[in-house]
């Protein structure tokens, strides 16, 4: 038997899995109930592997979905494929890579985080409850959010056409980091990079920085 778990105050869920690795039951909770994105895959992979699990949440997985990437990230952790980060090391701020460590301590930061999509603002008021009222940056000329789903859609575009499997996208202001699985040993980093870059730029007007890990 193996679980596989993630908890805080708006997120908890356990992942039961039996001795030949198939999804057996799961206990799922999200304090914001217009989000059953997640809830809907576990039922359906009630009874299957968690190599179809963890193919099917690889597919579907977009930075800004928390509850989806934390179920993903959990899932590759499980298998010994990924290391979820904790304590301070923990990412709070996807668009703009702040971790709990820079909100705890860095005043620049916690004026930047909260400032993009706003998924992380109540992760924020959790971890920073003696600071009163927040007062978060909305006017942004530049639309970390839209950015990062843009590229996300396009990368997974480009790995699609290209036989890649994608195990995961980070992105931090207009950086991107990529782990993939290539079955080519043949395969370009450079050239992939720059390919994808190049894809980016036409498509969205920025050329972004990425930073790959080939497995």
């Amino acid at each position: 038997m193996a679980i596989a778990s993630y908890n805080n105050k708006n997120i908890s869920f356990h992942l039961h899995f039996d001795d030949s690795n198939k999804l057996t039951h799961f206990e799922y909770k999200n304090n914001n109930p217009e989000e059953n994105e997640v809830l809907n895959i576990l039922n359906s992979h009630i009874g299957k592997y968690i190599y179809e699990l963890s193919s099917t949440l690889n597919k579907q997985t977009s930075f800004f979905n928390i509850p989806l990437m934390m179920v993903t990230r959990s899932i590759l952790n499980l298998q010994g494929r990924l290391s979820l980060a904790e304590g301070e090391n923990e990412l709070i701020c996807r668009c703009f890579g702040k971790h709990k460590k820079d909100i705890l301590h860095d005043e620049n930061s916690l004026k930047l985080s909260g400032s993009g999509c706003g998924s992380c603002r109540p992760y924020i008021r959790e971890i920073l409850p003696d600071k009163g009222t927040i007062i978060f940056n909305d006017d942004r000329t530049f639309n970390p959010m839209q950015f990062h789903i843009d590229a996300d859609n396009l990368i997974k575009s480009y790995c699609d056409d290209n036989k890649i499997e994608i195990l995961f996208v980070r992105a931090s202001g207009i950086k991107l980091f990529l782990e993939l699985i290539s079955s080519n040993d043949l395969i370009n980093p450079h050239k992939l990079i720059k390919n994808i870059e190049l894809k980016i730029k036409k498509s969205l007007g920025i050329r972004p920085r990425i930073i790959l890990s080939i497995y």
